[in-house]
């Protein structure tokens, strides 16, 4: 009997967050064969090969215990659940709820007037050089007037970023 998809399937993926492997740059892609040969063609003309050993890393990652992925997603989901509302709280963030990877990202340009900024890559200058918490300019993932804040950091870590923010904003509102 032949799969209800068929050839219709494919699946890419990395190892970047579930594996907490960010910055190794490793993924795999399951498909029809001869697309996925037509695919590693293109790759192995690729001058950014994965080494060995990330190889290596991620073969023991996807062929071990799974058991830490869902120890590792219980804690993002208790840093999610503690950072969105408390983000909410700030008056000029406005913070949807994400649904994958360990990122907030609200939308900032309610702070700009307050803070003196006209832009994402302003405010993240200015929320490290006054608040000392590091995040990303929206700018770069297409999407100004936002920013991304990580949650992979400790939920004492993202307490602490998120008071330093909401005081930044009190002390300048």
């Amino acid at each position: 009997m032949r799969p209800v998809l068929g050839d219709g399937l494919v699946i890419v993926s990395s190892l970047s967050k579930s594996y907490a492997m960010t910055g190794w740059r490793l993924g795999y892609a399951l498909g029809p064969r001869d697309l996925i040969r037509a695919a590693a063609t293109v790759q192995a003309h690729d001058a950014s090969q994965a080494p060995t050993l990330s190889q290596c890393a991620g073969l023991a990652a996807l062929s071990g215990t799974q058991e830490p992925l869902a120890v590792m997603l219980a804690e993002y989901a208790r840093r999610r659940a503690f950072l969105i509302p408390a983000l909410r709280r700030i008056e000029g963030l406005v913070c949807t709820e994400p649904h994958g990877a360990f990122y907030a990202f609200p939308r900032v340009t309610g702070l700009y007037r307050s803070l003196g900024v006209s832009s994402s890559a302003e405010l993240a200058a200015r929320l490290v050089r006054d608040a000392g918490v590091v995040t990303v300019a929206g700018e770069g993932f297409g999407a100004p007037g936002y920013i991304r804040i990580s949650y992979a950091a400790s939920l004492p870590q993202i307490e602490q970023g998120v008071a330093r923010i909401a005081g930044l904003v009190a002390q300048r509102a």
